[in-house]
């Protein structure tokens, strides 16, 4: 499934497969985004947006702020020196980026595990869904895609989590067979993810880089896209550390697709270097 305009944002993710149908009747509530969430969507709506407008919703919530710093700060955008303020913080990652940051991490504080055990598990999925943006991050280089990839990486297994949280029966039936995801589930997980994304209001280009997260190089497209670089990122982290996604299997993207994308000599050298992992 392609989009024409990735930057326009429309409904993507109809309800037509009557898998996902099938998908979200079972799931029976998905959580509905925050409203300081839907506030920053109404002002990244309007062209004449500016730092302060996203900054006062942003310092108007005491736990959004603190997220915001303390993302900005990490060992993933490599400052350095720390940003202390809010401005200076929306500054350097840009009004899109710090939206589509702070609703990832909301959207993974969303669901709650129903036990001990699932509450490791989605631990974990945590630790690899910020390997696989940390790396979709570096594998679009410093392009005007870098952020946006990172943010897509950080939620390209959104579904996932949402499964995990609600029908944990049926996501340990999958842990423990051999069958696909549609005969467990009726649906992807990133068909699921997307719609979700969609849901709460985000761009196009990040909702498709989630719904092609597995499955990027049936993409016609010359150029990479966030949604290359996440699927890129997926593979490989799961191809050199199976560890990290006990969950799903991974194999390195062939070398057609990954020239056409630009992406095959950085690929061939990480596979080829046994001291090589995703960080």
């Amino acid at each position: 499934m392609a989009i024409e305009n990735e930057d326009e944002h429309r409904p993507l993710i109809e309800l037509a497969d009557p898998g996902l149908q099938r998908l979200i009747a079972a799931i029976d509530v998905l959580p509905s985004p925050p409203v300081a969430v839907m506030a920053l969507n109404d002002i990244l709506a309007r062209k004449d947006a500016v730092i302060d407008d996203v900054a006062s919703v942003v310092e108007a919530d005491t736990a959004m702020t603190a997220k915001l710093l303390a993302l900005v700060n990490s060992s993933f955008f490599g400052l350095n020196q720390s940003l202390t303020d809010v401005r200076g913080a929306i500054a350097y990652l840009g009004l899109d980026t710090v939206r589509n940051l702070l609703t990832a991490v909301e959207l993974m504080r969303a669901f709650a595990a129903p036990n001990a055990e699932l509450a490791q598990m989605m631990n974990d999925l945590h630790s690899h869904s910020l390997i696989v943006a940390n790396l979709a991050r570096s594998l679009m280089a410093r392009g005007p895609r870098m952020h946006e990839a990172f943010a897509a990486g950080m939620m390209h297994d959104i579904g996932l989590l949402a499964i995990m949280s609600t029908l944990p029966d049926k996501f340990v039936e999958l842990c423990e067979s051999d069958a696909e995801e549609a005969d467990v589930f009726g649906s992807s997980h990133a068909w699921l993810g997307a719609y979700i994304l969609d849901l709460w209001g985000l761009p196009n280009s990040l909702v498709q880089s989630v719904l092609h997260s597995h499955d990027a190089y049936t993409l016609v497209s010359p150029t990479l896209t966030s949604a290359h670089a996440v699927y890129v990122a997926e593979q490989v982290t799961n191809f050199l550390d199976p560890a990290s996604s006990p969950w799903e299997t991974g194999s390195l993207p062939s070398h057609e697709y990954l020239e056409t994308i630009g992406l095959d000599a950085a690929v061939t050298e990480m596979a080829s270097s046994p001291n090589v992992k995703p960080v």
